[in-house]
């Protein structure tokens, strides 16, 4: 099964599965973000995204969410 290609205008979803989103990863992710929606997506974060829960990241409810 292939997805269909994105198009502009479409969303692309962030999710943080692994460690916790350090405030030196906030540059990085703050430019790419910009480098999506300059190419014509919209950008929606996961609800849990940010979430440090355990102080290495969300627990393992919080990233199924």
């Amino acid at each position: 099964m292939l997805p269909n290609k994105l198009e502009k205008g479409d969303y692309i979803g962030l999710i943080s599965p692994s460690s916790a989103i350090e405030k030196d990863d906030l540059e990085i992710i703050n430019n790419s973000i910009m480098l999506m929606e300059g190419a014509g997506f919209k950008v929606k974060f996961g609800n849990n995204v940010l979430l440090n829960s355990t102080g290495y990241g969300a627990t393992a409810k919080e990233k199924a969410e």
